[in-house]
């Protein structure tokens, strides 16, 4: 497979284990030495705390979310750039409203 198919198909799989609710696939779309940076919420370091913190979303939501990617580009060995539309839909699991997220 090519470096910018795979650049793609990372964006495929991120978006099936998020719609899926899969904390352990989506987990496995990271690095060890992860730095993830959410937004509105805390950085989360290492892959067991990114872990916790997507258990504890899934738990609390459902979420549908469609990733458009805008740019994809190969930087060099190893290093790649995607920046993707993003449009979500997370719907509480108890009460609350649904939100949408673009």
């Amino acid at each position: 497979m090519d470096e910018e198919r795979a650049l793609r198909q990372v964006i495929t799989d991120y978006q099936q284990f998020v719609n899926a609710g899969d904390a352990q696939g989506y987990t496995t779309l990271f690095t060890d030495d992860v730095v993830w940076m959410p937004p509105n919420a805390p950085d989360r370091t290492g892959k067991p705390e990114v872990l916790s913190a997507q258990t504890a979303t899934f738990s609390q939501f459902t979420l549908n979310v469609e990733l458009t990617p805008t740019e994809v580009r190969v930087l060099g060995a190893g290093w790649g750039l995607v920046l993707c539309s993003v449009r979500a839909i997370l719907t509480p699991r108890g009460e609350g409203d649904t939100r949408e997220q673009t």
